[in-house]
């Protein structure tokens, strides 16, 4: 009867100490080191202190971001952002008082570099406020000067632009909700504002008899961006050394 009670207790001490330890490697395996993605979508215009002529309107473009995204924990609610990453971003010119052909779409693509800061707040890793701010560094693919008009045929007015800073930062600050998993891989929802300091770009519109009509437009690359990114944690990437015993 001894025997049998002893060898009970073996065995409950024997299941304990299983579970514990393997849960406990999964923690210890946790690291402060971060990898994803973060795709997304962003609104961008020309500078809004241009006054456009009276028939003219500057409007919002629908543009994409797509990129790879790492952070590194410096506490467990603050952390340094960065990754890489492609934008999508643009203008739209409408002529007001054309009832067809009426608009200039522009579009191009950056190569994004991001660093930044982030900071967590909440009861919980299942739900999360975050704010962040940083700047990035873009490298713009346009070329340095081009033509857009409103038609192939029969013109009737058209943008011309100089691409002035084929490099240039931007200053980003965002907010969002995020929470996490039970294995430390996180996620956030959040929204960015992109502001440039400096024209990248510089337009005339130009229209009537020979083009003799115009007014100029900047444009800064500035954007409003909502995304969502998904962090993994990079510590779930390494085998456990229980997998060799």
């Amino acid at each position: 009867m001894k025997f049998l009670i002893n060898r009970h207790r073996i065995f409950i001490l024997g299941f304990y100490f299983i579970v514990n330890t393997s849960f406990g490697q999964s923690d210890d395996r946790l690291s402060k080191y971060f990898i994803g993605f973060t795709p997304g979508i962003n609104f961008s215009k020309t500078s809004p202190n241009d006054t456009a002529n009276l028939n003219f309107s500057s409007r919002n473009k629908t543009g994409f971001n797509l990129g790879l995204a790492t952070a590194y924990n410096i506490k467990d609610n603050i952390s340094i952002t960065s990754g890489i990453g492609f934008v999508s971003h643009g203008y739209r010119v409408f002529c007001d008082t054309l009832p067809v052909n009426n608009k200039i779409v522009r579009n191009t693509v950056n190569l994004t570099l991001p660093l930044g800061m982030s900071f967590r707040q909440g009861g919980s890793t299942k739900s999360q406020i975050h704010e962040k701010f940083g700047v990035v560094l873009n490298y713009n693919f346009a070329s340095k000067s081009d033509t857009l008009t409103n038609a192939i045929l029969n013109t009737r007015f058209r943008v011309t632009e100089t691409n002035n800073n084929r490099i240039y930062p931007t200053f980003y600050l965002g907010v969002g909700l995020g929470g996490g998993s039970g294995k430390g891989d996180r996620y956030e929802f959040g929204f960015t504002y992109h502001y440039s300091l400096i024209n990248i770009r510089s337009m005339k519109v130009e229209g009537g008899e020979f083009y003799k009509s115009y007014f100029p437009l900047n444009y800064r690359g500035g954007m409003l961006q909502a995304s969502f990114t998904y962090y993994f944690n990079t510590g779930n990437l390494k085998k456990s050394d229980e997998y060799f015993y």
